[in-house]
């Protein structure tokens, strides 16, 4: 896993601030985490979110580097407008999917809906 890149959705950023011994195996082999700004958006306005959780998650992402959604990256938007059109996704999800894609980062979820997406670096985790 050394020097590994993974994409953080939703519910993994949720495991991986609940759970250190979740977040320790990653670190302590070197991977590097990032999200996606729907993800941060996504976790943000989550109305069970607790005061300690909104502090939690804005430490965690001044370390981390955080994927923007621009009009500029052509790439990116391509990638989105195709995987919602073939796999029925929700837009969030596509925006998530495409990120992952696009900057050749393994997308960590506890959402199976990714694994059908066939040129994904995937890795399904159990919350």
């Amino acid at each position: 896993m050394s020097g590994n890149r993974f994409l953080l959705d939703t519910n993994a950023v949720g495991l991986y601030l609940d759970d250190k011994r979740f977040a320790a195996n990653y670190l302590k082999q070197g991977a590097i985490i990032s999200i996606s700004v729907i993800t941060q958006l996504e976790f943000l306005s989550n109305p069970e979110l607790t005061i300690k959780s909104k502090f939690f998650f804005e430490e965690f992402v001044e370390l981390i580097e955080i994927y923007p959604v621009l009009r500029e990256n052509k790439d990116l938007l391509i990638q989105v407008v195709a995987i919602r059109k073939k796999y029925k996704l929700k837009l969030p999800d596509a925006i998530i999917a495409s990120t992952a894609i696009v900057n050749n980062v393994t997308l960590l979820s506890a959402d199976a809906v990714f694994s059908k997406i066939h040129n994904l670096k995937f890795q399904f985790i159990k919350s």
